[in-house]
């Protein structure tokens, strides 16, 4: 099996971000508090926490969104 490139975190944030805007509707603001490399196993991985903003009209409500 060919080795694969290890993407930064920068990258990885921004990937994220993409997935939860096109899992949710009505995304207000995403904000990432943590992201970091990890493993397991064998298998790399990011681990990304973040806040995203959701509503629609005059109420909007914050969800803890695992990324």
């Amino acid at each position: 099996m060919p080795e694969k490139e290890i993407i930064s975190l920068d990258q990885a944030q921004m990937a994220a971000e993409r997935f939860v805007e096109g899992q949710f509707k009505n995304i207000k603001k995403i904000g990432v508090d943590k992201v970091k490399l990890g493993s397991i196993g064998s298998i790399l991985i990011y681990d990304i926490d973040g806040i995203a903003t959701v509503g629609g009209g005059l109420i909007s409500k914050r969800e803890r969104l695992p990324v």
